[in-house]
């Protein structure tokens, strides 16, 4: 019961400085009567008196107004936080335990907080024999058989410890797999031969380690992705089938709904509120209003209820904070990769800092609530190892690949962008990724390849990859798009065609064929598959094909999305196909 305490106890005591700012995403409305609430509980506990029915209901009149709770229970699942079933994975699965026990990941972040529940290792056996790192956490911290590796490098900095909860909050979303997983970016996009992270996973990459790096939360503005690299495995965030929902009454009785947590009762009292696009701010208010930072004791005050949880049926959605592509350096290369839960993410949180980051806020938590790409960045950093334990022998590209090909798709809510340049491929889905059948492979001489056509000089590819790989053939800049890429993305000048290659590697069953199918709904663009049945005798064989496109003459569109799906007739691999309008 300690460990369910935890969690609730943090879910029902939480308010975040985000409530007074409803009214910015609210919704007015009028009669709220009966609404569906479904409610993870968590897992039951080993007690022979434990009543799950009475222990819900408990919880839930924390978190709900109204007397007749019982009336409103109608279903019961397993888990309060973002469950590992709302992604398709059971609860348990047969694998390799051997090779299960021995995967490891490295987590790049702000430090973390090595008490919390999150990093419990009892049940745990001993460190893999292949870790040759070091516990260096500094004062006061000792590593354990689930961390069992630290270091801490900053001016000024004593300690491994989390002092802002960001650290300990993505890495406790993560497992432990053979993985590198980066929740950081930089202010703007720099060339390869700037980019550290660029750099060093190349490194990675030639060792076997799949890196995952956060899109960024730049807005949604074209091109602001910074998580350029091919090697990378660049995440987006989306939505999860959990909604916080709360509600204020205005003075004059008008009700308005919107997004917050809040579980404080009002009693009544009423509390100042933002106005969103007030002319006007009175004295000692914000100047700009149109940002919702309007708020004065005498402008408009409102009672704040408790907090409700609802069932979102329209997740997973694309996350409006996080940056889009297409990729900034590269166009042919489509980022970001792929998307996964990064909204309102449960997770452990640094005792030494307050939920809300107010220097003010004095509350404590173990638990806290956050959405950003750094949430989605380690959940599809997990799912890399949940494939790679049950393909311990596959390369970064394959897992990638895996994972890219059996997405999930997501629901469009943008404008005039293309949808991949949103949420990647999709969102992930591991159930499926294991299981992916084809995958398209890159190695470290296709990487360095690309660089050459890309217009690297040896010296300069020398600086990424650390030795002298040399470039095969002549270097072309239209080849750049040849790069075996699981998404194909096509610059093309209106008039002109293109051809883009591709290579697929039979990891499914030994005697298959599949058949090509395009989707694609546009006129003005023609696209087409060559060939387009593909049959393999045995496993690990490959056969390549192309993609044409051929772009119209009076479209005053310039980005067309459609996809390439081959099938077995009972697996799926998906690839988007981006074609980009562009003018000389």
């Amino acid at each position: 019961m300690a460990k369910h305490n935890v969690v609730l106890s943090f879910l029902v005591s939480l308010y975040l400085t985000s409530l007074i700012r409803l009214v910015c995403d609210a919704t007015k409305t009028g009669d709220e009567s009966s609404k569906l609430h479904i409610v993870y509980m968590g897992s039951l506990p080993k007690e022979a008196s434990y009543s799950p029915r009475s222990h819900h209901l408990s919880l839930l009149q924390h978190v709900m107004d109204g007397s007749d709770i019982e009336n409103l229970l109608f279903f019961q699942a397993k888990s309060f936080t973002f469950k590992p079933q709302g992604l398709g994975l059971p609860q348990s699965f047969k694998r390799d335990q051997t090779i299960d026990s021995s995967l490891v990941i490295v987590v790049m972040d702000t430090r973390i907080w090595l008490e919390s529940e999150s990093f419990n290792y009892k049940g745990l056996g001993s460190i893999p024999k292949k870790w040759r790192g070091v516990c260096v956490g500094g004062g006061n911290f000792s590593c354990n058989k689930k961390i069992f590796g630290a270091r801490f490098y900053g001016v000024g900095d004593v300690s491994a410890r989390d002092k802002s909860g960001h650290g300990i909050h993505t890495t406790s979303i993560a497992g432990g797999v053979d993985v590198i997983t980066i929740s950081l970016d930089a202010p703007n996009v720099t060339d390869f031969l700037s980019d550290s992270i660029a750099i060093g996973s190349f490194h990675a990459m030639e060792k076997g380690i799949l890196t995952v790096q956060s899109a960024r939360n730049a807005s949604p503005i074209s091109s602001s992705v910074c998580s350029a690299s091919p090697w990378l495995f660049t995440v987006a965030a989306t939505t999860i089938d959990r909604k916080f929902i709360d509600k204020i009454i205005l003075g004059n009785g008008q009700t308005f709904i919107g997004k917050s947590i809040n579980t404080i009762p009002s009693n009544g009292t009423k509390f100042p509120i933002d106005v969103h696009n007030a002319q006007a701010c009175p004295a000692g208010g914000n100047a700009s209003p149109e940002k919702c930072d309007c708020m004065d004791k005498k402008m408009v005050n409102a009672e704040i209820l408790k907090s409700e949880i609802f069932h979102d049926t329209s997740a997973p959605r694309i996350a409006i904070f996080y940056s889009r592509g297409p990729n900034p350096l590269v166009q042919e290369i489509m980022k970001p990769d792929i998307s996964a839960p990064g909204v309102e993410i449960l997770a452990a949180y640094s005792p030494l800092v307050s939920p809300s980051m107010d220097p003010s806020d004095k509350r404590k938590v173990n638990y806290n609530i956050l959405s950003r790409t750094s949430m989605s960045c380690p959940d599809a950093a997990g799912v890399a190892g949940y494939v790679k334990s049950f393909h311990p022998d596959w390369s970064p590209a394959a897992i990638k690949s895996a994972i890219m090909t059996t997405a999930t798709p997501v629901k469009r809510t943008y404008d005039d962008m293309a949808g991949e340049f949103a949420y990647g491929s999709g969102n992930i889905n591991p159930k499926q990724a294991i299981h992916p059948v084809l995958v398209y492979d890159i190695t470290k001489q296709d990487y360095v390849q690309m660089l050459c056509n890309y217009g690297y000089s040896a010296e300069k590819i020398k600086q990424i990859s650390g030795d002298n790989s040399s470039c095969h053939g002549t270097s072309e800049r239209l080849l750049v798009k040849d790069i075996n890429y699981p998404t194909i993305v096509v610059p093309i000048l209106k008039h002109f065609h293109a051809k883009v290659r591709r290579t697929v590697t039979n990891v499914g069953f030994p005697n298959s064929t599949y058949k090509a199918t395009l989707i694609h709904r546009n006129p003005e663009i023609k696209i087409s598959g060559e060939p387009e049945v593909l049959s393999f005798k045995s496993l690990n064989e490959e056969q390549s094909f192309a993609v044409s496109v051929v772009a119209g003459e009076k479209s005053n569109q310039t980005l067309f999305s459609s996809s390439l799906v081959w099938s077995d007739g009972t697996h799926n691999v998906k690839s988007p196909i981006i074609v980009q309008i562009i003018s000389l």
